[in-house]
């Protein structure tokens, strides 16, 4: 909850944590899951012709966390999920529409 009240890098910062909170509750197969979504991701963003900065103006989302998205890298929230598909044009569940393994 402390976390969510000052924010992510705040929280970080005054209690010294080496890692950060976005990769402290992933397990190994969601890892592997959000590389996949991320991995679709970049090829939807790609295919619409789209660059990270042309992506991140349309959705107002940094293009570095969307660097991050499609490297597996962070654990979105919905509300992202549906930034991504506005921005994509797409409607959201072909963002999830990948190979499982």
């Amino acid at each position: 909850m402390l976390a969510v009240l000052l924010g992510p890098i705040a929280f970080e910062k005054i209690f010294h944590l080496r890692r950060s909170l976005e990769n402290i509750m992933i397990t190994a197969a969601d890892k592997k899951v959000l590389k996949k979504f991320g991995e679709n991701l970049r090829k939807l963003r790609k295919a619409k012709g789209l660059s990270l900065r042309e992506m991140s103006y349309a959705c107002s989302i940094d293009n570095s966390k969307i660097a991050k998205i499609e490297k597996g890298m962070i654990n979105i929230t919905f509300t992202t999920l549906l930034q991504l598909a506005s921005a994509l044009e797409a409607h959201p569940s072909l963002l999830l529409d990948y190979e499982m393994e």
